[in-house]
């Protein structure tokens, strides 16, 4: 039967201790025989034994066995090798150094060769022969690039095999040098789950006076690492996969399934940049955490992720809990988070989108009566509104804000829905307008609203009007800012040039905010 599957151990190749290689030096024979005759400790795990003298030996030999019990076997072994571990092997005795006739890859490689053997089976090949070479005492940049060389070893595996089968990940934690699960963490954050997936993370507990060693399933231990960086993922991007990876095979309660789905649905929401899913999306999260919080047994491991998102999103959680999630504080909350963590388009999105209901319903603009009674208000704003905008779904505030009080005469359309876009502000204030030098230029909008406000065609509870002025600036700022990016405009300046325009569009987020806080604290 076709394999579907390619297993690979990973391990960090120790030296044959002192003792073992005193034993192999007083025993008779050739390399086989001698090997064969070694006294070897027993390891245990879950119904396995297995027996072996080299640090390595009882992981990886757990490994093959149990992949044997499952129908399926081990196809590859990559060692990592120290200059060490590739000399000769050596003992001191009465002052002298003894040297033997194998060094430490050899004698690891022929323990298994005779261990599978035995066992009838195939011996794993190695993915390096000779192994992957590190210092004794390696520096922060030979951990890095050892890890990319496995990394790259694997991703080009995966290209050999093709899609037909899946590679699967063991790790044999024991021996070698102290990094090693460090670098066994930046290899697995930097491959895809498309090109592997870590199955088990193995080790040996020595325990002196018993007659076998117990192995230990470390799988979730080193998962730790990655459920961490998934939740780094989430808050600094709003990304879910790694989260929804690493509990999609664990057993959950209700309240556990309903927040990780919450967070699946907000970073769907952010991902698209859909402002009202966003914003329905954090609640829902908020609401899902306040439930599991009301558990009386709850694991630590989801605590780890609740506690961590209850730290990022406490202020947005608070403001939701006191009221509507379309009030001015969350929308506010939303859009500085996103700027924090640059989720500048975002930012951009719920404030281009969101932001003309709050100045519509805050009162920063809306329908005058002082110049229109409430007869003409209904007939040249809200049947304007019910007839144009809401087979759009959108809302009053937003039909006010952006096309009523400063519509484009190039938006100006044949038919039935001319004549209410003809009742838009700046046409209303032309038509009654007796000087045509006066009349209103469409493009002039700060200058227009000014005149409108003045005029009494448009309300606000501003005292100031250069704060409403520099409110809507803002806005069309914004607005202009987000249809760019829409349509990705082209900016063909240097790194130092799109930088500063980052911090420009974050400048005008943030003065624009501090300017709607006035207007609404006059």
């Amino acid at each position: 039967m076709k394999k579907n599957t390619y297993n690979i151990v990973i391990t960090n190749l120790s030296t044959v201790a002192q003792a073992a290689i005193a034993q192999y030096f007083r025993l008779e024979g050739d390399i086989n025989e001698k090997l064969l005759n070694m006294n070897e400790n027993l390891y245990g795990y879950d119904n396995i034994e297995v027996r072996g003298v080299m640090t390595n030996e009882a992981g990886i030999k757990y490994i093959i066995q149990k992949l044997r019990n499952e129908n399926d076997s081990l196809d590859s072994i990559l060692f990592i090798k120290s200059d060490t571990t590739a000399k000769l092997m050596s003992f001191k005795e009465n002052n002298d150094i003894k040297h033997a006739d194998i060094t430490h890859i050899e004698f690891f490689k022929k323990r298994l060769e005779i261990y599978t053997h035995e066992l009838g089976l195939k011996t794993p090949s190695y993915l390096v022969e000779d192994g992957m070479h590190i210092d004794d005492d390696p520096s922060p940049e030979a951990l890095i690039n050892l890890s990319a060389n496995i990394a790259n070893k694997i991703i080009k595996l995966k290209e050999d095999i093709g899609n037909d089968k899946q590679i699967n990940l063991y790790i044999e934690s024991n021996g070698g040098i102290r990094d090693f699960m460090l670098v066994v963490v930046a290899i697995i954050q930097s491959i895809s789950k498309n090109f592997a997936t870590v199955k088990e993370v193995v080790g040996v507990n020595f325990i002196h006076n018993n007659l076998s060693h117990p192995i230990r399933d470390k799988t979730q231990a080193y998962r730790v690492y990655d459920l961490y960086s998934g939740i780094d993922e989430f808050i600094n991007y709003g990304r879910s996969n790694k989260i929804s990876y690493f509990f999609k095979d664990l057993k959950l309660k209700n309240e556990e399934k309903v927040i990780l789905n919450s967070i699946e649905l907000m970073s769907i929401a952010f991902t698209l940049c859909k402002p009202l899913e966003m914003l329905k999306a954090t609640k829902d999260l908020s609401e899902a955490i306040d439930k599991y919080e009301e558990l009386e047994k709850r694991s630590d491991i989801f605590n780890l992720l609740v506690n961590r998102i209850q730290t990022e999103y406490q202020h947005i959680f608070d403001d939701i809990r006191k009221g509507d999630i379309h009030d001015y504080s969350v929308l506010k909350d939303l859009i500085q988070h996103c700027i924090k963590h640059n989720l500048i388009q975002q930012a951009l999105t719920l404030y281009s989108e969101l932001m003309p209901d709050i100045m519509y319903n805050k009162k920063i603009f809306y329908p005058s009566i002082k110049k229109f009674n409430e007869e003409t208000l209904e007939i040249i704003f809200n049947k304007y509104y019910e007839k144009t905008f809401t087979r759009k779904d959108q809302s009053k505030g937003y039909a006010y804000i952006q096309n009523y009080m400063l519509i484009k005469k190039k938006d100006v359309r044949d038919g039935d829905i001319r004549r209410l876009y003809d009742m838009g502000l700046i046409n209303i204030y032309n038509s009654q307008c007796k000087n045509k030098s006066n009349k209103l230029k469409y493009w002039e909008k700060s200058e227009n609203l000014r005149i409108l406000l003045e005029n009494n065609y448009i309300s606000t509870q501003c005292k100031n009007y250069d704060i409403a002025i520099q409110i809507m600036k803002d806005y069309l700022n914004i607005k202009e800012e987000r249809n760019k990016s829409n349509h990705a405009s082209v900016s063909r300046g240097t790194i130092d040039d799109l930088n500063s325009e980052l911090h420009r569009i974050i400048e005008i987020l943030i003065k624009s905010m501090i300017n709607i806080d006035q207007a609404l604290n006059e």
